[in-house]
């Protein structure tokens, strides 16, 4: 994760958070995953009907085959994507979305349409965010996480506000 960016996963009904243990006390990170939540009624959401609805809305395939890009935004390090998607793709199911929102380096970020996207995407596709375990993720949930993220409240500062 960039310090210049809010990073958070989304996971889809039949999939959860997985958080591998580290294999030595030396190991500084633990991989984040994930793995089937072993729910029976859930349905699974398909990684095709995602890449068009992420197309729809004028997301545009990377050079990496299930990494979608929108918008630009200059930031520390120069222009940059302003929402990044990766898709987990287990055999042509969703496991989990990984979003990446871009922090401008002198002005706050669009929080109330990256919340608006959230919220009409995790709708569509009954996302959980991080280890919420049941709840549908919307935008009240998502405006709550970005701004308690440490490099939001690290860049907010800059900014001069700390809300919208």
């Amino acid at each position: 994760m960039a310090v210049n960016q809010v990073s958070l996963f989304f996971y889809p009904p039949r999939w959860k958070r997985y958080v591998e243990p580290k294999r030595s006390p030396a190991q500084d990170a633990r991989v984040l995953s994930a793995a089937p939540s072993l729910e029976p009624d859930a349905l699974p959401v398909e990684v095709h009907e995602v890449r068009a609805w992420l197309e729809k809305r004028g997301f545009a395939a990377s050079e990496l085959a299930d990494t979608f890009r929108h918008g630009t935004v200059e930031s520390i390090f120069g222009l940059e994507k302003e929402i990044e998607v990766d898709i987990g793709d287990e055999r042509g199911e969703l496991a989990y979305l990984y979003l990446r929102f871009t922090l401008a380096r002198s002005s706050p970020p669009p929080i109330r349409e990256w919340a608006d996207f959230v919220d009409e995407l995790s709708r569509q596709f009954r996302l959980k965010l991080g280890n919420e375990p049941d709840a549908t993720c919307d935008a009240r949930r998502f405006i709550a996480a970005v701004r308690s993220h440490p490099n939001y409240e690290l860049f907010s500062e800059s900014w001069g506000q700390t809300e919208e």
